[in-house]
Protein backbone atom coordinates (compact mmCIF):
# COMPACT_ATOMS: atom_id res chain seq x y z
CA UNK A 1 0.00 0.00 0.00
CA UNK A 2 1.47 3.34 -0.62
CA UNK A 3 1.29 6.34 1.50
CA UNK A 4 -2.11 7.73 2.27
CA UNK A 5 -1.34 11.15 3.01
CA UNK A 6 -3.02 13.59 1.39
CA UNK A 7 -0.47 16.11 -0.70
CA UNK A 8 -0.29 19.55 1.17
CA UNK A 9 -1.37 21.98 -1.73
CA UNK A 10 -2.04 24.88 0.37
CA UNK A 11 0.09 27.51 2.85
CA UNK A 12 -1.26 30.32 5.49
CA UNK A 13 0.29 33.32 6.35
CA UNK A 14 0.78 34.46 9.99
CA UNK A 15 1.55 38.73 9.99
CA UNK A 16 0.99 41.06 12.70
CA UNK A 17 0.46 44.70 11.24
CA UNK A 18 -0.25 48.30 12.12
CA UNK A 19 -3.50 50.08 10.83
CA UNK A 20 -1.24 51.06 7.70
CA UNK A 21 -0.32 47.87 7.00
CA UNK A 22 3.23 48.25 8.95
CA UNK A 23 5.05 44.81 9.79
CA UNK A 24 8.63 46.42 10.11
CA UNK A 25 11.05 49.13 10.91
CA UNK A 26 15.05 48.77 9.81
CA UNK A 27 14.61 45.07 10.50
CA UNK A 28 13.02 44.60 13.49
CA UNK A 29 8.90 45.05 14.49
CA UNK A 30 8.23 48.19 16.01
CA UNK A 31 6.43 46.76 19.11
CA UNK A 32 6.24 44.44 21.99
CA UNK A 33 3.40 42.34 21.96
CA UNK A 34 4.37 39.16 24.00
CA UNK A 35 1.00 37.89 23.81
CA UNK A 36 1.17 37.98 19.76
CA UNK A 37 4.73 36.29 19.79
CA UNK A 38 2.92 33.55 21.86
CA UNK A 39 0.19 33.14 19.65
CA UNK A 40 2.75 32.97 16.72
CA UNK A 41 4.56 30.37 18.69
CA UNK A 42 1.48 28.14 19.13
CA UNK A 43 0.16 28.73 15.48
CA UNK A 44 3.77 27.69 13.83
CA UNK A 45 4.75 25.05 16.48
CA UNK A 46 1.41 22.64 16.49
CA UNK A 47 0.25 19.97 14.63
CA UNK A 48 -2.05 17.45 14.98
CA UNK A 49 0.27 14.15 14.33
CA UNK A 50 2.82 14.21 16.86
CA UNK A 51 6.00 13.14 14.35
CA UNK A 52 4.95 15.79 12.22
CA UNK A 53 6.39 19.38 11.95
CA UNK A 54 5.47 23.00 10.47
CA UNK A 55 6.97 24.57 7.95
CA UNK A 56 7.70 28.39 7.84
CA UNK A 57 8.79 30.13 5.18
CA UNK A 58 10.56 33.91 5.35
CA UNK A 59 12.82 35.76 4.09
CA UNK A 60 16.24 36.12 4.94
CA UNK A 61 15.99 39.41 6.16
CA UNK A 62 13.36 38.32 8.12
CA UNK A 63 15.35 35.72 9.21
CA UNK A 64 18.21 37.81 10.85
CA UNK A 65 15.36 40.15 12.54
CA UNK A 66 15.09 36.89 14.62
CA UNK A 67 17.03 37.42 17.82
CA UNK A 68 20.21 34.73 17.08
CA UNK A 69 19.20 32.96 20.09
CA UNK A 70 16.22 31.60 18.33
CA UNK A 71 17.36 30.89 15.08
CA UNK A 72 16.34 28.75 13.66
CA UNK A 73 12.82 28.86 15.24
CA UNK A 74 12.53 25.47 16.92
CA UNK A 75 10.58 22.45 16.46
CA UNK A 76 9.81 23.79 12.97
CA UNK A 77 11.43 23.36 9.44
CA UNK A 78 12.89 26.88 8.43
CA UNK A 79 12.83 27.65 4.91
CA UNK A 80 14.32 31.12 4.34
CA UNK A 81 14.15 32.70 0.67
CA UNK A 82 18.01 34.33 -0.47
CA UNK A 83 19.21 34.86 -3.89
CA UNK A 84 22.43 35.33 -1.51
CA UNK A 85 24.74 31.58 -2.59
CA UNK A 86 26.97 32.79 0.22
CA UNK A 87 24.21 32.46 2.63
CA UNK A 88 24.97 29.77 5.32
CA UNK A 89 23.01 29.48 8.44
CA UNK A 90 22.29 25.77 8.79
CA UNK A 91 18.82 25.74 7.54
CA UNK A 92 16.87 25.19 4.05
CA UNK A 93 17.73 27.92 1.81
CA UNK A 94 15.20 28.74 -1.35
CA UNK A 95 16.18 30.92 -4.54
CA UNK A 96 12.34 31.50 -5.35
CA UNK A 97 9.14 31.75 -3.01
CA UNK A 98 7.92 28.58 -6.03
CA UNK A 99 10.97 26.80 -4.75
CA UNK A 100 10.39 27.41 -1.04
CA UNK A 101 7.06 25.65 -1.66
CA UNK A 102 7.72 22.97 -3.49
CA UNK A 103 10.48 21.88 -0.93
CA UNK A 104 7.87 21.89 1.94
CA UNK A 105 5.87 20.28 -0.12
CA UNK A 106 8.19 17.02 -0.75
CA UNK A 107 9.04 17.06 3.01
CA UNK A 108 6.86 13.75 4.35
CA UNK A 109 7.34 15.69 7.51
CA UNK A 110 5.45 18.73 7.23
CA UNK A 111 1.97 19.44 8.14
CA UNK A 112 0.80 22.99 7.82
CA UNK A 113 3.10 25.22 6.29
CA UNK A 114 3.37 28.78 7.13
CA UNK A 115 4.53 32.11 5.53
CA UNK A 116 5.88 34.29 8.02
CA UNK A 117 7.35 37.39 6.23
CA UNK A 118 8.66 40.22 5.35
CA UNK A 119 7.10 42.65 2.90
CA UNK A 120 8.19 40.84 -0.62
CA UNK A 121 8.00 37.20 0.59
CA UNK A 122 3.95 38.24 1.58
CA UNK A 123 3.30 39.66 -1.62
CA UNK A 124 4.56 36.56 -3.62
CA UNK A 125 2.49 34.51 -1.03
CA UNK A 126 -1.10 36.21 -1.66
CA UNK A 127 -0.17 36.23 -5.51
CA UNK A 128 -0.33 32.46 -5.10
CA UNK A 129 -3.58 30.70 -6.17
CA UNK A 130 -2.66 27.99 -2.81
CA UNK A 131 -3.31 30.85 0.36
CA UNK A 132 -5.69 29.24 1.69
CA UNK A 133 -5.78 31.63 5.41
CA UNK A 134 -3.95 34.63 6.85
CA UNK A 135 -3.62 34.43 10.56
CA UNK A 136 -3.38 38.45 11.04
CA UNK A 137 -2.89 40.47 14.28
CA UNK A 138 -3.96 43.99 14.00
CA UNK A 139 -2.08 46.08 15.64
CA UNK A 140 -4.37 49.17 16.88
CA UNK A 141 -1.88 51.95 16.34
CA UNK A 142 0.48 53.26 13.81
CA UNK A 143 3.90 52.49 14.01
CA UNK A 144 6.72 54.06 12.01
CA UNK A 145 7.34 51.59 9.12
CA UNK A 146 9.61 50.99 6.36
CA UNK A 147 8.28 47.34 6.10
CA UNK A 148 4.09 46.84 4.66
CA UNK A 149 2.04 44.20 4.73
CA UNK A 150 -0.15 44.10 0.81
CA UNK A 151 -3.80 45.18 0.67
CA UNK A 152 -5.75 42.08 1.37
CA UNK A 153 -7.77 41.31 -1.62
CA UNK A 154 -11.46 41.37 -0.54
CA UNK A 155 -12.35 39.44 -3.87
CA UNK A 156 -10.14 36.38 -3.31
CA UNK A 157 -9.90 36.64 0.83
CA UNK A 158 -12.91 36.94 2.99
CA UNK A 159 -12.56 38.07 7.05
CA UNK A 160 -14.44 35.71 9.28
CA UNK A 161 -16.01 37.57 11.61
CA UNK A 162 -15.94 41.83 11.19
CA UNK A 163 -12.75 43.37 12.94
CA UNK A 164 -15.72 44.98 16.14
CA UNK A 165 -16.71 41.40 17.19
CA UNK A 166 -12.95 40.34 17.87
CA UNK A 167 -11.35 40.43 21.35
CA UNK A 168 -9.33 43.20 22.04
CA UNK A 169 -6.01 42.35 23.76
CA UNK A 170 -3.33 45.38 25.64
CA UNK A 171 -0.15 44.95 26.01
CA UNK A 172 2.48 47.62 26.58
CA UNK A 173 -0.25 50.17 25.93
CA UNK A 174 -0.85 48.89 22.49
CA UNK A 175 -4.58 47.51 21.79
CA UNK A 176 -4.50 44.55 19.01
CA UNK A 177 -6.73 41.92 18.07
CA UNK A 178 -6.82 38.80 16.39
CA UNK A 179 -8.85 38.36 12.78
CA UNK A 180 -8.72 35.30 10.70
CA UNK A 181 -8.83 35.94 6.51
CA UNK A 182 -10.58 32.73 4.79
CA UNK A 183 -10.18 32.28 1.14
CA UNK A 184 -13.25 32.36 -0.60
Amino acid sequence: MGDTTPEIKTFEIIVAADEKLGIGYAGSIPWKLPGDIKRFRDLSQGTREAFKVNCVIMGRKTYLSIPEKFRPLSKRYNIVLTSDPEFNTGVSVAKSFEMALEAARNDGFVETIFVIGGGEVYKAALASEYCSKIHYTLVMKEFECDTFFPKIDDTVFRLEKPVGECEVHTENGVNYCYLTFVRM
